[in-house]
């Protein structure tokens, strides 16, 4: 289980950092309402330990302001520990490339995270991988 530090009343905090590696997508972003999404696998960024699956579903919402694209997602980790669930908007280019960095809501999990709340950090790597930092309240 990653370390856990007490917090004052609110539950204990922890820092889950994990890179993931997409190994099947589908659907490319198009137009408002389109699907995109895929699965893959996470490990531990520190010791490159596998440390379970992911999937995530993307439904585009439209053009905005910007030159991009904002599209609304919702992610499971499964991992040793329970599963935990994440929520967020973020931008992908016209080419349908998600920005360089972007956060989502925790929105629950099960098992060791069945209480689960807090925020992840995404950083995106290579096409096909990203950096997650999950900021978890348990």
């Amino acid at each position: 289980m990653p370390a856990a530090a007490a917090g004052h009343g609110n539950g204990s905090r922890q820092i889950l950092d994990l890179t993931t590696t997409n190994t099947q997508n589908f659907g490319p972003p198009q137009g408002p309402g389109s699907r995109f999404g895929g699965t893959g696998n996470t490990t531990k960024t520190r010791t490159g330990k596998p440390f379970g699956t992911f999937v995530f579903d993307c439904v585009v919402g439209g053009r905005n302001a910007a030159p991009g694209i904002s599209v609304q997602c919702l992610q499971s980790l499964a991992t040793p520990h329970g599963q935990i669930t994440l929520q967020g908007t973020m931008q992908i280019t016209l080419q349908g490339r998600p920005t360089s960095s972007f956060q989502e809501a925790i929105t629950g999990g099960t098992g060791a995270y069945k209480k689960a709340r807090g925020y992840a950090q995404f950083t995106v790597v290579p096409e096909r991988s990203a950096r997650v930092v999950l900021h978890l309240i348990t």
